[in-house]
């Protein structure tokens, strides 16, 4: 089902605003708002800003910061699709979950009534950011439904 962006209503196509908390970062694939990779790209570990940039630490990336970004990886944004990240490989790779009230989220067959594209499976040893890509992709030599 195609929508527009629930967060910064950019229509399928479009890239999102800045700030929007549902764009995900071209070279991670995380939310591109709280992941690290602008300060790696910066030459900077995002574990030692509070120590080693205070500044930064406190108010967040310089506009050189974001040029810098914006040099490298600016032109990868990716754009809405329409559909919640990570939905499309998730359904593809066949990796679904349901609610259950005692035991949280639980693997289910698609088939299930209440199934749900399982995002949390995308992460870790399940599958890799394919930056190039721009999507999940499966490790090497791992089928679908892993």
């Amino acid at each position: 089902m195609s929508r527009d962006c629930g967060d910064c209503g950019a229509k399928p196509g479009e890239s999102h605003q800045p700030g929007c908390d549902v764009e995900r970062c071209p070279r991670c694939g995380h939310q591109a708002i709280s992941c690290g990779c602008i300060y790696e790209v910066c030459g900077m570990d995002p574990g030692t800003l509070e120590t080693e940039h205070p500044d930064i630490y406190a108010n967040g990336p310089t506009p050189e910061m974001y040029a810098t970004w914006d040099a490298e990886w600016g032109h990868c944004r990716l754009p809405w699709t329409g559909r919640w990240p990570g939905e499309t490989e998730a359904t593809e790779f066949g990796f679904f979950c349901r609610w259950d009230d005692e035991k949280g989220w639980v693997r289910c067959d698609p088939g299930h009534p209440e199934a749900t594209p399982d995002l949390n499976r995308l992460n870790g040893s399940h599958c890799r950011w394919d930056a190039d890509a721009g999507r999940w992709v499966l490790p090497e030599g791992k089928g679908a439904a892993c």
